[in-house]
């Protein structure tokens, strides 16, 4: 049988070429992983701008900018609780240049969304805060007695507010509501700051947030109790739900930097040793201690690790809560 020897150094040139661009294209990406960053770095921001995590996430990047030597800017994502940021950075490149904030990431349990906990790559923790009942300074209640009080003698009329539709910290507050035989309306904003603004200009009745500090230290609001398990360190002074005897706890909300999965590790390396020198840092440190929320570094197995297990809580919580109010 006669053989086709030209056809044969043609695939055989087509198979060396192949190899040749694979070698090249690893060769690349290895010589990228290793330059990186050497080029402008976006993160994300989930919430309304002027929040918390917003005012967080700014001061992070500034400071990752001297710590990378690169432009780190932070573009406004917010919307759905944090759903619009975190659908659109499930779906980027893993390259490490497109970040965001994030604080739930959970939403699968409350909505139907695109993604799930294993799309993300999880770069480092930032920081922490708990959430107090907040009232204006004017208002009638003292204490969370009060409040409940006054939500079962005027069923209906208490409006609270909260920053996205369901997440943890919402469903903390309709278990201490429910829990208390009251019933209330919730009024949804896309951020703390929103909350806030409609509170004192009131819209609302009561705001469950973080984003409170300097409203308090101007006497413009009032606190009545934490959602959190621990006390605040700020505020020893104010008791949690759980000292209380109510329900509706929630741990305290973690805020990170996350990433499209997949990201390679010398990338998360790179970012997470950047961010651990920012988060221990005087200035850092500072300006937290003025948002009266508290830094937070954690490796990125570390920060992985609390995600799931906080996912692993909310898929056993939200069930039964829901069950509970068909």
């Amino acid at each position: 049988m006669k053989k086709n020897y030209g056809r044969l150094l043609l695939l055989g040139f087509g198979s060396l070429f192949t190899i040749f661009m694979l070698a090249a294209c690893s060769a690349a990406n290895s010589e990228a992983q290793e330059d990186f960053p050497n080029n402008t770095i976006n993160i994300y921001s989930p919430y309304s701008p002027g929040g918390y995590v917003d005012i967080i996430t700014r001061q992070l990047a500034d400071q990752l900018e001297d710590e990378l030597g690169v432009n780190v800017n932070v573009s406004d994502r917010s919307g759905g609780g944090g759903i619009v940021a975190m659908t659109e950075i499930s779906k980027q490149k893993p390259d490490g240049y497109t970040l965001s904030a994030a604080t739930d990431i959970s939403h699968m349990h409350f909505e139907n969304v695109d993604y799930g906990i294993d799309d993300f790559t999880f770069v480092s923790s930032m920081a922490y805060a708990h959430h107090p009942v907040i009232v204006r300074s004017d208002s009638e209640w003292d204490s969370i007695d009060d409040l409940l009080k006054y939500a079962e003698e005027n069923p209906g009329s208490l409006k609270w507010g909260s920053g996205g539709i369901v997440n943890p910290v919402v469903l903390a507050a309709r278990e201490l509501f429910a829990t208390s035989g009251v019933e209330t309306e919730q009024v949804p904003y896309n951020g703390g700051a929103e909350v806030l603004s409609a509170l004192l200009g009131g819209d609302i009745d009561v705001g469950i947030i973080a984003d409170f500090k300097s409203s308090l230290e101007s006497g413009a609001i009032k606190l009545l109790a934490e959602s959190s398990l621990e006390a605040n360190p700020s505020y020893p002074d104010v008791k949690t739900l759980h000292e209380l005897g109510l329900t509706g706890e929630g741990p305290p909300t973690v805020y990170g930097i996350v990433g499209p999965k997949d990201i390679p590790d010398e990338i998360v390396e790179v970012l997470n040793s950047a961010m651990e020198k920012v988060i221990n840092s005087d200035e850092y440190k500072n300006a937290m201690e003025k948002l009266g929320v508290q830094p937070f570094y954690r490796t990125p197995e570390e920060y992985k690790n609390l995600m799931i297990e906080e996912d692993k809580r909310l898929g056993e919580v939200v069930p039964k809560y829901l069950d509970s109010n068909e």
